[in-house]
């Protein structure tokens, strides 16, 4: 238990200190518990109407009486944690400590964001174990069947090798998926500069399913709006990332749309619109089953999928639209998904328009 004390000093003096070098709530209460003084960050978390009434009022927790009193009789700070669900669910950390004239303070830090970052963490490891697992305990399985049979059958192999090299494929997929995660996240803060052609990486991206779409019998149309000129728009960006979004998008497509239907990109610019400069629009869309709208907005999550077994069937891991996200966020774009449900799935990429280059 600490032994902070800023009794004896102005309450005056240190609201203004902390006001000034610190981003939490504070305030100052009498004995009463009666809000006497507010900063911008403690009415924005407790409501503009806190000023001369009980702070019991908007903190409901029973350690926030203890705490108080505590402090007055002692002179101790103390601590507290408090869940605040009103409008939304938000975390604080409490800290009381005694001012002059049985005055006290109270400092409110909002813990949510970390309190979320921690939990994100905690789920990414609980996940990326579990996608490791299956795979690592299907080759357990098999070298043991191996180890077992292998002298009295030798054709065993046959039939087990390519099941491990599935497997071993699988991980190394995943694998490969997140290191591409976690760069991109660690330079996310820094967009790309060098121009890129846009029509140069669809182009790529077509070519690189030419064959398999061919075999599918599953063409990629490209569409061009009547007075954009594609072929002339530049964007400022990593090519390869670029690749990388554009052919995850046309195999999504490919794994998920009906057979014998073709995959369509469409292409058109947006002019500048206010403080937005002008745009690129690639959309890539299929006909097929379609996504709920329930799962629409958790497409993009790490791990998430709509359909496990038909996912796992296709080799998806679950992070390729989330790659997909991140690296059109990493270019200052957006990715927006529209779905209707036994007809059309449309996945659009807008990109900001490189100028004078």
């Amino acid at each position: 238990m600490s032994e902070v004390s800023f009794t004896g000093q102005s309450s005056l003096a240190v609201f203004a200190a902390l006001n000034a070098i610190s981003e939490d709530g504070i305030l100052i209460i009498d004995r009463n518990y009666n809000v006497l003084r507010a900063n911008d960050d403690a009415l924005r978390f407790l409501g503009q109407r806190i000023l001369a009434r009980p702070i019991t009022n908007y903190i409901r927790h029973p350690d926030l009486l203890l705490c108080i009193d505590a402090t007055l009789a002692s002179g101790e700070m103390r601590a507290f944690t408090f869940q605040r669900n009103e409008p939304a669910r938000r975390l604080f950390n409490v800290k009381v400590v005694g001012l002059e004239n049985s005055n006290v303070l109270i400092t409110l830090t909002d813990m949510t964001k970390s309190h979320i970052v921690e939990k994100i963490q905690t789920d990414f490891v609980a996940n990326v174990s579990h996608e490791l697992r299956s795979p690592l305990t299907a080759i357990i399985g098999f070298i043991e069947t191996l180890q077992d049979n292998l002298a009295s059958d030798p054709d065993i192999g046959a039939a087990f090798l390519p099941l491990m090299r599935d497997e071993a494929g699988r991980m190394q997929r995943l694998i490969d998926e997140l290191l591409t995660l976690s760069r991109i996240e660690a330079d996310e803060h820094v967009p790309p500069r060098e121009p890129v052609s846009i029509a140069s990486v669809i182009t790529r991206a077509v070519t690189l399913f030419a064959k398999r779409t061919e075999a599918l019998n599953r063409p990629i149309r490209t569409e061009i709006e009547v007075g954009c000129d594609f072929s002339a728009i530049n964007v400022r960006g990593d090519e390869d990332g670029l690749l990388q979004v554009f052919s995850n998008l046309i195999e999504n497509a490919l794994n998920y749309g009906y057979p014998d239907t073709p995959i369509l990109i469409r292409c058109h610019s947006l002019p500048p619109q206010g403080v937005l400069p002008a745009r690129v629009v690639i959309a890539v869309s299929n006909a097929g089953d379609g996504i709920e709208p329930i799962h629409l907005g958790r497409v993009t999550e790490r791990f998430y999928r709509i359909d496990k077994s038909r996912s796992r069937k296709v080799g998806g891991s679950g992070l390729g639209l989330a790659i997909v996200k991140h690296i059109i966020g990493w270019h200052q774009g957006r990715l927006t998904i529209s779905s209707t449900q036994g007809e059309e799935t449309v996945f659009s990429v807008t990109l900001p328009i490189a100028t004078g280059v």
